[in-house]
């Protein structure tokens, strides 16, 4: 692994298997213990033989496009909307009452189902800003994921009812910065939230391309809407698009 992770990081990663690539992804994303891994396997002798290649250099990869992750070691203090609040949101995904095939042996809903329910959500939203089978068929375009980060908040258990809802946090001309919210409609609180990174790409190229005019319009309609809630939203702070952050002095 270590020997591939040097090879990766000279750029040669088009032909790498999916699970090393990922692992270039995580240094992108801020995975300080990839790079450290990284940093010990060019100190040793018998790898620098193999790969004489000094300092790395940055990955041939179409994540360098898209992936903003703003490092941060500055501790953050986040304010949770209401259940009231979020449920005036316009909903995506729900009520769906919560089968015993979503528990855990912990007695609640199992991790990978909060992320298909947002991730739900946030297809459902994004079909309403226009970005349908049909525009991938049609315009050979659409987004991909290149970061998300799930927070817990609150356990949901079996034949309790959710919800889904989505905002818009902010967006360049290439990428969407957003969040789906998980409600509990049994116990009215927050639940769970998927905040994501998406970046617009040609699905021809494979690269980051920006909007159309009618899709950047439509994006914008759905972040006016959303901005109107009057709160902030509960973002984790280590990602988000850097052009705004830098603007901002963050």
């Amino acid at each position: 692994m270590e020997s591939l992770l040097v090879e990766q990081f000279r750029g040669d990663v088009e032909n790498l298997p999916a699970p090393v690539h990922a692992a270039s992804l995580a240094r992108l994303v801020n995975d300080r213990y990839t790079w450290e891994t990284l940093s010990a396997a060019l100190r040793r002798p018998e790898l620098r033989e193999r790969h004489p290649i000094g300092v790395p250099r940055k990955p041939r990869c179409v994540a360098t496009d898209f992936l903003h992750t703003i490092p941060s070691r500055r501790p953050m203090t986040v304010t949770l909307p209401t259940y009231d609040q979020v449920v005036r949101l316009p909903r995506e995904f729900g009520p769906l009452v919560v089968p015993p095939e979503y528990e855990d042996a912990n007695g609640h809903m199992n991790i990978r189902h909060y992320l298909d329910l947002g991730a739900e959500a946030i297809d459902t939203a994004f079909r309403r800003i226009g970005l349908t089978d049909d525009y991938r068929a049609t315009r050979r375009q659409g987004f991909f994921t290149a970061e998300h980060h799930l927070r817990y908040y609150a356990e949901v258990h079996v034949d309790h009812r959710v919800s889904a809802y989505f905002r818009v946090v902010e967006r360049s001309d290439k990428i969407i910065h957003g969040m789906a919210l998980l409600v509990d409609d049994t116990t009215e609180v927050l639940a769970n939230t998927l905040e994501v990174v998406a970046p617009h790409v040609d699905l021809t190229t494979r690269r980051v391309v920006p909007f159309a005019p009618d899709v950047a319009e439509a994006v914008d309609r759905e972040l006016a809407i959303t901005e109107q809630v009057g709160w902030p939203v509960p973002v984790c702070g280590a990602m988000g698009i850097r052009a705004q952050r830098d603007r901002a002095g963050r």
